[in-house]
C-alpha cells in the first residue's frame, strides 16, 4: 500500500517515521533495540483500507542488526457505517473525530464529522464494531458522548446517527502529590 506514514517507538522511547513507497516498501532509521512499528490509521482510511487496533503492533529487535522481513497487512474496507452527529437540539455537531474499533479490538478507523448536517462516514469491515467520538475535543465545546455499536454485513451499510449530550454538570477538584 503506497503513501502511508509508519511509526516506530524504541522500547527506550525513541521514534522513527517514514512513508510506505509506491510497491508498498518501507524503510525506518533506527537505533539497536527493540521496536513497536505502528501503521498511521487515517492515511489508511483515506485509501480504502481499515486500520490496525491500538494493541495491533508489530515488535521487532534490532539488537542484532538490521531486519529486513517486517510484514504489516492491512484489509480493504468491504462495508459502511454512516451517520449525522447532532446535539440534543437537533444541531450539527462539526469537526468531530468518529471512531470505529472492531469488537475484537483487532481493527480500528476513523473519520471526521463534516458538511454542514454534521455527517460522517466510516469504511470498515464486515462484523461487529464499538463506535465513539473523541471525548477531549467533545469536552472543549461542552459535550459529552456514549459509546455505541453496530454490525454490519459484507458489501452493506450500516446507518448510525449519534446524538451528544450538552454538559450540565462539573466535577472540580485538586490533584496533589501523596505524602
Amino acid at each position: 500500500i503506497p503513501g502511508v506514514l509508519l511509526l516506530a517507538q524504541s522500547s527506550a522511547g525513541q521514534i522513527s517515521m517514514g512513508f510506505s513507497d509506491s510497491a508498498g516498501n518501507f524503510s525506518l532509521s533506527v537505533l539497536a533495540g527493540q521496536w513497536e512499528i505502528t501503521v498511521e490509521r487515517g492515511a489508511l482510511a483515506s485509501l480504502g483500507y481499515v486500520g490496525l487496533g491500538d494493541n495491533a503492533t508489530v515488535s521487532v529487535s534490532t539488537v542484532t542488526g538490521n531486519v529486513s522481513s517486517v510484514n504489516l497487512a492491512a484489509s480493504k474496507a468491504n462495508a459502511l457505517i454512516y451517520g449525522t452527529l447532532k446535539d440534543n437540539q437537533t444541531k450539527p455537531v462539526l469537526g468531530i473525530q468518529v471512531w470505529a474499533s472492531e469488537s475484537n479490538w483487532l481493527y480500528k478507523t476513523k473519520g471526521v464529522s463534516f458538511a454542514s448536517e454534521g455527517n460522517f462516514c466510516l469504511g470498515v469491515v464486515a462484523g461487529s464494531w464499538n463506535l465513539g467520538t473523541e471525548d477531549e475535543a467533545l469536552a472543549r465545546l461542552g459535550y459529552s458522548s456514549q459509546g455505541t455499536s453496530a454490525s454490519v454485513g459484507v458489501n452493506r451499510a450500516s446507518r448510525l446517527d449519534i446524538t451528544l449530550q450538552r454538559v450540565t454538570a462539573h466535577l472540580r477538584g485538586r490533584l496533589r502529590e501523596a505524602n
